[in-house]
């Protein structure tokens, strides 16, 4: 295929929040004693205080309740425990989420306790099959033809392409778009027309309009179902794996939660630090998807 990556590609890396392990930081926050019947009414006021997804709001002591009202700075969480008559006490809490297990349970004991998926860090232990691995460098290198085709165009080198792991079968293809003074790029499925840029216009996220446009013609209107019956279409991406030159922005990566993909693949880190490795530690979120890295030889870049 032209434009697609010539050589030998490293054995896939799996990524976990954080990725490499990060040295203990702490900042300064307050907290507050209460009685087990007044926490539900500290915390409805402190909705609008935000603390960090990865530290506990909540700490059941032997003495009773603590509540991490604020980082420091934030008066509104000092002034929810004026309210209810409780004293704001300054407290040092991890700045960042913790990278592994070890680490969570000795920041929590020593600290502040922490929030830490021991399920997903656990799959690092998972080998990947030969199969799976000959797959992911396929996909990658089908992604590095997408990235060529859009450089051709005079956009950011970043290509994406979405593939269905049980047949192997590619569902969609996006190229970046956000140069507004490029050329239109491909994107979608079966020879689809080529859009117009526009700033927003990641690969990763035109992939995704792909697929979206896909399934609605695939499935035009959902059938009634009867009690019980099983529903033949897909729900968005679930289950198929997104292959991108470039690491997800933290834009592209919610959207690839919400599209239920089941891996994403990448080849290259995102310059902010901030993308789909470290969007795996939000607990909240109601979809987790495994994430790798695949990077080429040095020869093959």
């Amino acid at each position: 295929m032209e434009g697609a990556l010539e050589g030998a590609l490293a054995v896939p890396r799996r990524v976990l929040s954080g990725q490499a392990a990060t040295a203990l930081e702490l900042c300064d926050a307050l907290c507050c004693s209460v009685e087990p019947r007044g926490c539900g009414p500290l915390l409805s006021d402190l909705a609008g205080c935000v603390v960090p997804q990865h530290l506990r709001r909540v700490w059941k002591r032997e003495g009773g309740l603590q509540v991490l009202l604020c980082v420091a700075g934030d008066e509104a969480g000092a002034a929810a425990a004026r309210k209810h008559g409780l004293q704001a006490l300054p407290v040092r809490v991890p700045r960042h989420p913790p990278s592994n297990a070890q680490q969570a349970d000795s920041w929590s004991a020593l600290h502040w306790p922490v929030l830490f998926n021991k399920v997903l860090a656990a799959r690092a232990d998972e080998p990947l099959s030969e199969a799976e691995v000959g797959a992911m460098r396929a996909g990658m290198r089908l992604a590095h033809a997408a990235a060529h085709a859009a450089a051709l165009q005079g956009q950011r080198r970043n290509g994406c392409v979405i593939v269905d792991p049980a047949s192997g079968a590619v569902v969609a293809r996006g190229e970046q778009a956000t140069e507004v003074g490029g050329e239109p790029c491909f994107s979608g499925w079966r020879g689809d027309a080529p859009c117009g840029p526009h700033p927003l216009r990641h690969a990763v996220m035109a992939a995704l309009d792909a697929a979206a446009r896909r399934e609605a013609a695939m499935h035009p209107k959902r059938k009634r179902q009867e009690p019980g019956e099983p529903d033949q279409r897909p729900y968005l991406c679930t289950g198929w794996d997104c292959y991108t030159v470039h690491e997800p922005c933290i834009m592209c990566a919610m959207a690839l939660v919400h599209s239920r993909v089941r891996r994403v693949i990448y080849a290259q880190t995102g310059a902010q630090g901030w993308g789909v490795g470290r969007l795996m530690g939000v607990r909240t979120l109601n979809h987790h998807y495994e994430v790798f890295q695949l990077t080429a030889d040095a020869q093959c870049e």
